[in-house]
């Protein structure tokens, strides 16, 4: 997901990389918009516009390489 969303945008793939930076960690978390703003030196608005779009490309990542639908979704194609 970090390269689709780098190769897309590279605030798109800072974004990702600052939201989900700490999933792996003991233990792990993920950056609020604000939080992920402050990393970036960005409006939290901004932010909050990155995060949705990087949700939307891992989305498709998943419907297009794994069949898995998005939380929420039904069917794989949508």
């Amino acid at each position: 997901m970090l390269a689709e969303t780098r190769r897309s945008d590279p605030l798109l793939g800072d974004a990702a990389a600052a939201w989900i930076g700490g999933a792996l960690a003991d233990p792990p978390f993920v950056r609020s918009p604000a939080e992920v703003s402050g990393l970036l030196g960005i409006r939290t608005h901004q932010a909050t516009a990155a995060l949705a779009a990087v949700r939307g490309i891992a989305a498709r990542i998943l419907t297009e390489r794994y069949g898995i639908a998005p939380a929420g979704h039904t069917h794989a194609g949508v």
